[in-house]
Order: C-alpha cells, then sequence, then structure tokens
C-alpha cells in the first residue's frame, strides 16, 4: 500500500512551480510514527530535488543508495527490498520520541 508520494513541479501558482508531498489518508490509522516516517520517506524525495541528486531509477520505483543516505540525514532507519530497493523506511526511537502522547 502506498501511504504517501512526494511529486516534484506537480503545480503552477503564479511563475511558481510547485512540489507536493501528499499523505493518504489511510495512512493515518497507522498512527504518529508511521505518519512521520511517511513524510519524512517522502521529504528524502524533495531533498533528493532540491540538491539535484538522482535518488530513484525504474521509474521512480527503485530507490538508491543516495535516497538511503538522504533518509538517513532526515533520521530516518532504511532497509532493502529486493524489488524496490532502500524504501522500506522506520523512525527509530531517537527520531521519533517526540510522537509518543504524555
Amino acid at each position: 500500500m502506498t501511504l504517501g508520494h512526494f511529486a516534484p513541479n506537480r503545480w503552477i501558482r503564479g511563475e511558481y512551480e510547485l512540489h507536493e508531498l501528499f499523505v493518504g489518508g489511510e495512512g493515518l490509522q497507522h498512527g504518529p510514527a508511521d505518519v512521520l516516517g511517511t513524510l519524512l520517506h517522502e521529504a528524502a524525495h524533495g531533498l533528493a530535488v532540491t540538491r539535484g541528486i538522482k535518488d530513484t531509477r525504474r521509474q521512480g520505483r527503485w530507490h538508491n543508495e543516495r535516497y538511503r543516505a538522504l533518509g538517513e540525514v532526515l533520521g530516518l532507519t532504511l532497509t532493502q527490498h529486493p524489488k524496490i530497493g532502500w524504501s522500506i523506511t522506520s523512525v527509530p526511537d531517537q527520531t521519533g520520541h517526540s510522537t509518543e502522547m504524555s
């Protein structure tokens, strides 16, 4: 299930092209840590666009080593999947501890 996506230059506002970061409503039921993981996953794609880094191939399905490095900069732990590369993300306690309600 796709919980979110990042789409560069999806929107036009005047002379500006704006990126889109989307989180699907069905992902919200997974709780705050997973929503944060989705947001950070997609933010890593945004960081790649901003820095001019090619972070995927195979029409955006394969997440390469550069993507993994960007995700780690944002605090994610990434695991490699044999068909989609470094796309499996998790939020370690150090990154996500503030998502817990006190």
